[in-house]
């Protein structure tokens, strides 16, 4: 969701379980499908990780948020495909 909104075209939710599609009402198209390979029906709603661990051990801090991981991911995507932010 993140991804999208960032690149100019916010998704909506459509449906439930293997049936939910990610529609872009700026795009008027449906952009995410669940593949029915990967799909997990027994997904849980909610994995949390915890990197105390690797702070105490190695000394690893957080310098980056998941915003800003996600813009920069989309911005490079974009610019490799030479696609611009909607």
């Amino acid at each position: 969701e993140m991804a999208f909104e960032f690149a100019g075209a916010p998704i909506e939710w459509d449906g439930e379980g293997i049936d939910e599609v990610g529609y872009c009402r700026r795009l008027d198209q449906v952009v995410i499908r669940i593949n029915p390979e990967y799909y997990r029906p027994a997904e849980v709603d909610s994995l949390l990780g915890d990197s105390s661990f690797a702070q105490k051990q190695l000394g690893w801090k957080l310098n980056t948020s998941l915003e800003e991981l996600v813009k920069e991911m989309v911005s490079y995507d974009l610019s490799i495909k030479k696609l611009a932010i909607i």
